[in-house]
C-alpha cells in the first residue's frame, strides 16, 4: 500500500526552482462548484496503487499523454513541469493566452479517467518569500469536455491545494479549458498557472503498471509556421496535414506498416465543403486528421476560407470515422447579423462521435483581419429544438420541440471570443 496524498505547496510563475517541502495532507474539506452537477473537492486519498480493481492516479502509475495549448517564453518554465510532482514548478501558458489555454489528458489502454485534480494557480514563495499564488492569474471556471460532453465547474481561487473534477461518465481523453481567471496582484503577469494536474481512474483489466512521470507536449508546437493554429493567423491547411501525418508516418511504419487491421494514419485537408461565394466568405469545410487502427481517433477542425486566408472556426473536435456517425457541417449561410459593415457567416453543424449528437449552431465575424465566433449553440438534441433568429446584434432562439435549457431563452448576446 502506498499513501498517495493530493497535496498542494505553492510557487509562483516565473520562479526558479527550489528544493521541495516534505509531504503534508491536503484538507479533505469539499469545496462546492457553482456548477451543482460537478463537485470540486480538495484531494486527499489513500490509494493502493498496486490495485488495480480501484480508482487510483493513472499518468504516474499506468502513463499517458497530456497536450498544451501553449508555453511561455521562458526555458527555465517547462511544459513537463506540469507532472513532475515537483509543487514548486508549474506549467505556464503563452504570455497573454488566459481564458481560452487548456490541457488535454490521455490515459492509456482504453483506461477510464473518472476525475481530474488540479491546482488553480502557480503555488509557494518566491526567493524572497513572496507569494507566488496570489501574485499570479488564479483559474476560476473551467470547461471540462470528455466524450463529446461539455459541462462548465467554477473552482475557488482561494484554495492552494488540488481541487477535484468527476469526469461522469467516465473517458480516457478529457480537455480542461481555461474559461475564467482573477488577476493576481502583479496586473502584468499575465499567464495561467498549474503546478501539477493529475488523472484517477481504474485501470483497465489488461493494463500493465508504467511508473514514472509521463511526457508533456505542446500543441502543434513542431508544426511549421504556417501550419500551426495561432489567433489571428491565417493557416495553411495542406501544410498543417504534411506536417501532422510525418510524426503518425514514422511511428506507423516503425510498427510494421500497413495491414488489414490499420490502415494507417491519414488526413484530408478539405472535406464537405460548403461554397459561399458571398465576400468576406468564399467557403467552409471541414479538416479531418486520422490516426487510424482502423479510422480512429479522428480530430476535426472547421475552417472558413475568407478573402483574407483560411481561419479555423471553434476548436477541434473528435468526429465519428463511420459513415452513420454525425460527423458533417449542415449547413453555412451568410447572414446580416449584426447591422451594419461585412456580413457574418452561421454555421450550424454535427462532429460528435456518437448518434444522439447534437446540431450546433455558430456565428463568426471578420474583425482585426481574423474570423473570430461565438461559442457553439446546441440548437437540436433528442430532448429538444430551437430555431434562432437574430435581431439587433442578438440571437434569440425559438422553441420549437421540448424543452430547451435556460441558457436558450430569451436573447442571447454574441459574444465572439472563443
Amino acid at each position: 500500500m502506498v499513501r498517495i496524498c493530493a497535496l498542494l505547496l505553492v510557487i509562483g510563475c516565473s520562479s526558479k526552482k527550489e528544493p521541495q517541502p516534505g509531504p503534508a495532507s491536503g484538507s479533505s474539506t469539499p469545496v462546492v462548484a457553482t456548477d451543482a452537477a460537478v463537485a470540486v473537492a480538495v484531494a486527499d486519498a489513500v490509494v493502493p496503487i498496486d490495485a488495480p480493481s480501484g480508482p487510483i492516479e493513472l499518468l504516474h502509475s499506468y502513463g499517458g499523454d497530456v497536450t498544451v495549448s501553449s508555453h511561455v517564453m521562458n526555458k527555465t518554465i517547462k511544459p513537463e513541469h506540469l507532472v513532475d510532482r515537483d509543487f514548486n514548478t508549474a506549467w505556464n501558458s503563452q504570455t497573454g493566452q488566459l481564458a481560452g489555454a487548456w490541457i488535454e489528458v490521455w490515459s492509456e489502454l482504453y483506461t477510464k479517467i473518472e476525475e481530474v485534480r488540479l491546482t488553480v494557480g502557480h503555488t509557494g514563495k518566491g526567493p524572497k518569500g513572496e507569494d507566488y499564488f496570489t501574485m499570479n492569474p488564479r483559474i476560476t471556471k473551467v470547461s471540462v469536455s470528455a466524450n463529446d460532453k461539455t459541462t462548465v465547474v467554477a473552482l475557488d481561487p482561494n484554495v492552494r491545494e488540488l481541487q477535484s473534477i468527476k469526469i461522469d461518465p467516465p473517458y480516457h481523453r478529457v480537455r480542461i479549458k481555461v474559461e475564467e481567471v482573477v488577476f493576481g496582484t502583479k496586473t502584468n503577469w499575465r499567464e495561467v498557472c498549474v503546478s501539477e494536474i493529475e488523472a484517477w481512474g481504474t485501470p483497465a483489466p489488461n493494463a500493465k503498471p508504467k511508473p514514472g512521470n509521463p511526457t508533456v507536449s505542446v500543441d502543434h508546437e513542431d508544426l511549421p509556421k504556417n501550419a500551426r493554429i495561432e489567433p489571428g493567423k491565417p493557416v495553411d491547411v495542406v501544410a498543417r496535414c504534411e506536417a501532422s501525418l510525418k510524426p503518425m508516418m514514422k511511428d506507423f511504419k516503425a510498427r510494421g506498416g500497413a495491414n488489414l487491421e490499420d490502415p494507417g494514419p491519414d488526413c484530408q485537408a478539405v472535406e464537405n465543403e460548403e461554397k459561399l461565394g458571398t465576400p468576406p466568405w468564399t467557403s467552409v469545410f471541414r479538416w479531418r486528421l486520422s490516426s487510424n487502427a482502423a479510422h480512429g481517433p479522428m480530430y476535426c477542425t472547421l475552417f472558413a476560407s475568407t478573402d483574407l486566408g483560411t481561419f479555423p472556426l471553434g476548436e477541434e473536435r473528435m468526429c465519428g470515422p463511420w459513415d452513420g456517425e454525425d460527423n458533417r457541417i449542415e449547413s453555412a449561410t451568410v447572414e446580416d447579423v449584426i447591422p451594419g459593415g461585412q456580413p457574418e457567416l452561421v454555421v450550424k453543424f454535427a462532429t460528435e462521435r456518437d448518434d444522439q449528437s447534437p446540431i450546433q449552431l455558430m456565428i463568426c465575424r471578420i474583425a482585426f483581419d481574423a474570423v473570430q465566433c461565438t461559442k457553439p449553440f446546441a440548437i437540436e438534441t433528442s430532448q429538444y429544438k430551437v430555431a434562432p433568429r437574430f435581431s439587433k446584434g442578438t440571437v434569440v432562439f425559438d422553441p420549437v420541440e421540448g424543452k430547451a435549457p435556460t441558457e436558450l431563452s430569451g436573447p442571447q448576446s454574441l459574444n465572439f471570443d472563443h
